[in-house]
């Protein structure tokens, strides 16, 4: 049983990547390594890099796209400010961007419409097995999960983004039902264990705007109505996400720290206060 059930596995992800060229295996392998220890992730990019650098005909399409020009003015601004200000760190800061958007630019020059629904479906996949890990996490010394991210605020961002792409995959019926379905419910309970508040916020926001601008306004007013109990119910509900009753109090620090930025980008426009 156990030899059947590994061959038909192994069959089902043979079939999946049939019709592949290379270049559409790395982008795959790379939409599934975002959901692999951080560290690993970061491994993984830099080979996609140097990769993208190293091969002639990647380097080429990068140089070609339209947007290189951009990144070049960009990647001058990410150079110069942190030297300027001695922030070394910010330097190192400065190179993992900068790869992420050479990166970009090779994504850009390989994926298509199946392509990119393929690696929807394997992030989706593999974002289960971060709930997973955010479950294993938790414990008397860990209250909220971080999984295999940095922390547990950068867990939830990743979850915003994966459940509202699963839901506007749903809405425009661009895959399976019961998949997205279950990716949904399964990174809801990884955002409990992460104690996000903010991401939580964001996904019932960013639904009522789709709604909105599918012109379905009767979910759309549905959806309002469920965001305006959320506001006055939410915060007593500290047995769900216990940090929600302190939500105005956060809301308030965030808005100094927007607010504190805001000053510093007005004294130096041009090169701020380094990364």
């Amino acid at each position: 049983f156990v030899y059947l059930q590994s061959k038909l596995t192994f069959d089902a992800i043979k079939n999946y990547f049939k019709g592949l060229n290379k270049e559409e295996v790395y982008v795959l392998v790379f939409a599934a390594g975002i959901f692999l220890p951080y560290v690993l992730s970061g491994m993984l990019l830099a080979f996609m890099l140097f990769r993208s650098l190293l091969v002639r005909d990647l380097r080429e399409k990068i140089v070609k796209n339209s947007d290189f020009k951009f990144v070049l003015i960009f990647f001058a601004l990410n150079l110069i400010s942190p030297i300027v200000h001695k922030n070394f760190l910010g330097l190192a800061c400065f190179v993992g961007v900068n790869a992420i958007l050479i990166v970009m630019l090779y994504l850009r020059s390989v994926m298509n419409d199946k392509l990119i629904q393929k690696c929807f479906d394997v992030m989706a996949f593999m974002s289960m097995t971060s709930a997973i890990v955010a479950h294993l996490q938790i414990s008397d010394e860990v209250e909220r999960a971080p999984s295999v991210f940095f922390n547990p605020n950068y867990y939830g961002a990743i979850i915003t983004f994966v459940v509202l792409i699963c839901f506007y995959r749903m809405m425009k019926k661009q895959s399976n039902l019961p998949f997205m379905l279950i990716t949904i419910l399964v990174n809801l309970y990884g955002l409990l264990k992460a104690d996000c508040q903010s991401a939580f916020f964001c996904i019932v926001f960013g639904i009522w705007l789709m709604f909105l601008f599918n012109k379905k306004y009767a979910l759309f007013a549905v959806t309002s109505v469920i965001g305006i109990l959320m506001v006055v119910f939410l915060p007593k509900l500290t047995f769900i996400m216990p940090r929600i009753s302190g939500f105005v109090h956060n809301l308030s620090l965030r808005a100094d720290i927007w607010r504190i930025g805001l000053e510093a980008f007005k004294e130096d426009v041009l090169f701020g206060r380094g990364m």
